[in-house]
């Protein structure tokens, strides 16, 4: 995304599907629910700093995430009986958007600390 970015500045054209869907054959043995959880939330946290660094429109929020946290929490209670695979990724997004509501909420007190600062 980032490059996508850098090559549109340069004025030449990107062709972008967020749509699209990437299906990885990861062997078992390298699959585990650290992974999986460290894997979410590495993609929430990165998709923030391409915003921050504005390579990406900027649409997440401290609200937002909290909000999408109490989502993916009801998926988790809902599917919790019926599907363990599903449940355990709706519980690990929602402990990742709580991760990222309190990175975004501390990136906000740090800038008010300065602006407090260079007044």
């Amino acid at each position: 995304m980032a490059a996508a970015a850098l090559i549109r500045s340069l004025q030449w054209s990107v062709a972008i599907q967020p749509e699209s869907i990437v299906e990885h054959d990861v062997e078992p043995e390298r699959f585990s629910r650290k992974a999986l959880r460290r894997t979410i939330l590495a993609g929430l946290h990165v998709n923030y700093q391409l915003q921050k660094d504005f390579y990406i429109p900027f649409e997440t929020s401290g609200p937002y995430m909290l909000s999408m946290a109490s989502r993916k929490w009801h998926e988790w209670r809902k599917l919790r009986r019926e599907n363990a695979a599903k449940a355990m990724e709706a519980l690990y997004f929602s402990l990742g958007h709580i991760s990222l509501a309190w990175r975004i909420y501390k990136d906000l007190l740090r800038r008010m600390r300065r602006s407090e600062a260079n007044r």
